[in-house]
């Protein structure tokens, strides 16, 4: 599949050079031009073992690439992956103004360029409530049409930093939080090379896992 990646941190660039690896073709989307030309030089953007030389290969072999502008990203991709920061503030709570901006930049691009409907996947790790707030954003910005436009899925992450690509390629189990059945099949196409076990429930229970 051809798939974007918004966020190039720690999840983000992780996901983006093993889905690469998988056999999609993927962007890489960040406003953090520093993590943008990394990736486009074959280099990681943060330490991980085994991490620059997968991101080489792929980089090397046309399979993954990176940009700062959501708008290519999306009109090049059939899917969004997003895996922005949701850190915690001093009183505990999930900081998402991230997550909405990107949301909100995606659901304006889809709304502009596509015809098709579109799958936007949550990788970021939010409480459930968060995911209402985050499809009431994007209703608004698709003219109250999100389900005629949109898959919307949440797929939490449990990579491990330091032996993260041997989490991604041997996960003890893939979860996804979804509400129709075509989102579903493209949840089986996502990871067509591991063979674990898949858990599809609710968006709230995914998000609670």
């Amino acid at each position: 599949m051809r798939i974007s990646v918004f966020g190039l941190g720690y999840v983000g660039a992780v996901t983006s050079a093993c889905l690469s690896k998988i056999g999609h073709k993927i962007v890489g989307v960040d406003i953090d031009e520093s993590k943008v030309d990394a990736i486009n030089q074959g280099k990681s953007p943060l330490k991980e073992q085994g991490l620059e030389d997968l991101i080489y290969g792929q980089v090397n072999s046309g399979s993954l690439y990176a940009t700062c502008d959501s708008v290519e990203a999306v009109n090049k991709s059939e899917v969004s992956i997003i895996c922005v920061g949701t850190p915690s503030s001093n009183k505990g709570k999930v900081i998402i103004k991230y997550l909405e901006k990107v949301c909100g930049e995606i659901a304006e691009a889809i709304n502009k360029l596509k015809k098709e409907k579109y799958t936007l996947i949550i990788r970021s790790t939010c409480p459930p409530d968060v995911h209402e707030k985050l499809k009431s954003l994007i209703e608004k910005k698709l003219n109250n049409k999100l389900n005629n436009k949109i898959n919307y899925i949440c797929h939490p992450e449990f990579l491990r930093e330091g032996t993260s690509l041997k989490d991604f390629f041997n996960p003890s189990v893939i979860v996804f939080g979804l509400d129709n059945d075509y989102g579903k099949d493209m949840c089986q196409k996502l990871y067509p090379k591991i063979d674990s076990p898949k858990i599809f429930c609710g968006i709230s229970t995914a998000s609670i896992i």
